[in-house]
């Protein structure tokens, strides 16, 4: 088997360490190191403030398991003295196995591909030297496109940051009068503007919008505002995180020009009564599950989008119903701006980021883990073994859902892509989507499946 693994280093001598992680793969039996990148210096990501790292990416041909090597790269970091404690954190030695084969695992402790590797340029970069035109198995693309289109985006959000603490301002903002105030100045000047609507206890996925739009306009705002509507009688409104000083640092952070966060008065004053709904696409999912949602989600985003009329607005594909239904509501309205879909953020097991994960303890935390790892068996079903019976396929999902003590599904579907139609065969592109309670806590996610042929 042909296997792809990260290293890097951020204390004491730390190319030396590389070199001596590399050395001690090689003597593992079963382990032979074919290809080896050269060392780049790079600036940690997350995390306290600590040294640059250096990292590098290697090629084994090995006969041990993925287990096998997890375990082997796991002794080497031990026995080169690597402790375990913040995440993050700094380390003599880190050792990731990044690709192995064309194998999708989704396991507690163990996440192939590394589910961060289509997002790190100082991971892809090496592995540009050594495996440029190796394909993803999840997403089909190879090494170096990703790598140039990470590249190139990471390029434009670097100038952007730059420019915005030259000038040293992220502004908070509370009513739309100010806000139109500030935003007229801005688009007078020809700027263009994006905005990233959020209800706040913001975290790396938020950064990642933030980010995207940092890259992409002149002008970012990052609304956060906990909007009632979209709660039903039985949920969450009132324990919903509300963490306003430390989003405000988070957007500031990753190059917000301005955080809006108004009240509730300010958003639906005394007598409105204007709500926005789109039919059919919400009838089905969530919107059956949680009736009023979705028009509370469109009005909101209605408002937001009159208050501050972007030119584009990011939206992640893990609420991927709501996505559709947004752009729907835009396209409808003839709303003069675009929806950006923004790839899903997970965390390095795989759970994709959401703020409800707050919610799970510890127990429930692992166990929320099957969700991932349900729906990468629903893609290898659909693109490996040629199963197009959507009913099979979710019969696998319930299965291994079901093994989770603490899971409840809501639902499991799969949809088409635009209409979000309930499918009975996969062809083509489609979307697995699920809802599952684990515990008391209500998560969702999604994937999405590209076929030709099968059975």
């Amino acid at each position: 088997m042909i296997a792809y693994l990260g290293l890097g280093s951020n204390l004491r001598r730390r190319e030396a360490n590389i070199a001596d992680a590399l050395r001690r793969l090689g003597a593992v039996p079963g382990i032979k190191v074919t290809k080896r990148s050269s060392v780049i210096d790079t600036a940690p990501v997350g995390g306290p403030e600590q040294p640059h790292f250096l990292n590098a990416a290697c090629e084994v041909e090995t006969t041990l398991s993925a287990r096998g090597l997890l375990r082997a790269a796991l002794d080497i970091e031990r026995d080169m003295g690597r402790k375990r404690g913040v995440r993050w954190g700094p380390r003599i030695i880190d050792i990731d196995i990044l690709l192995y084969g064309e194998s999708i695992i989704e396991e507690a402790d163990l996440a192939v591909p590394h589910p961060r590797l289509t997002e790190r340029e100082f991971v892809l970069r090496p592995l540009t030297e050594i495996a440029p035109d190796v394909r993803h198995p999840l997403t089909g693309r190879d090494i170096r496109s990703m790598y140039r289109a990470l590249s190139a985006t990471n390029a434009a959000i670097a100038r952007r940051l730059r420019d915005k603490r030259r000038r040293k301002v992220t502004v908070k903002i509370t009513t739309v009068k100010r806000l139109r105030a500030f935003l007229a100045r801005r688009k007078s000047r020809n700027e263009s503007v994006g905005l990233v609507p959020t209800m706040g206890a913001l975290h790396e996925g938020h950064a990642s919008l933030i980010r995207r739009s940092v890259g992409e306009n002149d002008v970012t705002v990052v609304s956060i505002f906990v909007n009632p509507t979209q709660f039903g009688p039985r949920e969450d409104l009132r324990k919903y995180p509300r963490t306003l000083p430390p989003d405000f640092r988070l957007a500031r952070a990753a190059g917000a020009d301005v955080v809006f966060a108004p009240s509730v008065r300010e958003v639906y004053p005394e007598g409105f009564s204007t709500c926005v709904e789109v039919e059919k696409l919400t009838a089905g999912l969530c919107g059956a599950s949680r009736p009023g949602h979705f028009r509370g989600v469109t009005t909101v985003c209605a408002k937001l989008f009159g208050m501050v009329a972007p030119d584009r607005a990011y939206f992640g594909e893990k609420d991927y119903q709501q996505l559709v239904v947004v752009r729907r509501m835009v396209a409808d309205l003839n709303m003069n701006l675009a929806v950006v879909a923004c790839a899903i953020v997970r965390e390095p097991d795989g759970l994709a980021m959401s703020s409800r994960n707050a919610y799970l303890l510890a127990g429930a935390r692992k166990q929320a883990l099957v969700l991932r790892r349900s729906l990468l068996a629903a893609k290898q079903l659909a693109e490996k073994s040629g199963v197009r019976s959507v009913s099979r396929i979710t019969a696998v999902l319930r299965r291994i859902i079901k093994a989770a003590p603490m899971a409840r599904i809501d639902y499991v579907a799969g949809i088409h892509p635009d209409t979000l139609a309930p499918l009975k065969t996969v062809t083509g592109d489609a979307v697995v989507a699920l809802a599952v309670f684990i515990h008391k806590t209500r998560l969702i996610d999604n994937i999405r499946i590209r076929t030709t042929g099968g059975r």
